[in-house]
C-alpha cells in the first residue's frame, strides 16, 4: 500500500512543510541541506521553527514543491493563497 501524503500543514505552517516536503522527496536531513548548500543543523532549525529559511531556499522549496506537486499547500505555509496571484 502506498504511503499516504499528508497534507494537513495548515497547523504545523512552514516548519512542519518543510519536513514534509523532505520526506515527502525520501530525504534525510543532509541531503536536504545539500540542495540548498546549508547544513543539516539548519534545516533542523527550520523544522522546528527556531529559524526561516533564507528567501532563496523558499524559492528552490517552491520549485521542488510544484514538481512534487504540492505547490499551492506549500504557498498556504508560507502564508499566500492562489487569491494573491489573481490578475498577476
Amino acid at each position: 500500500m502506498a504511503k499516504k501524503k499528508s497534507t494537513n500543514t495548515k497547523a504545523a505552517g512552514l516548519p512542519g512543510y518543510v519536513s514534509q516536503l523532505r520526506n515527502d522527496l525520501g530525504l534525510n536531513q543532509r541531503d536536504f541541506a545539500d540542495k540548498f548548500g546549508v547544513s543539516a543543523m539548519a534545516v533542523s532549525r527550520w523544522e522546528s521553527g527556531a529559524n526561516d529559511p533564507p528567501g532563496k531556499c523558499l524559492v528552490s522549496m517552491a520549485k521542488m514543491a510544484k514538481d512534487s506537486g504540492s505547490y499551492w499547500t506549500f504557498l498556504g505555509a508560507i502564508g499566500l493563497t492562489k487569491k494573491d496571484f489573481r490578475g498577476r
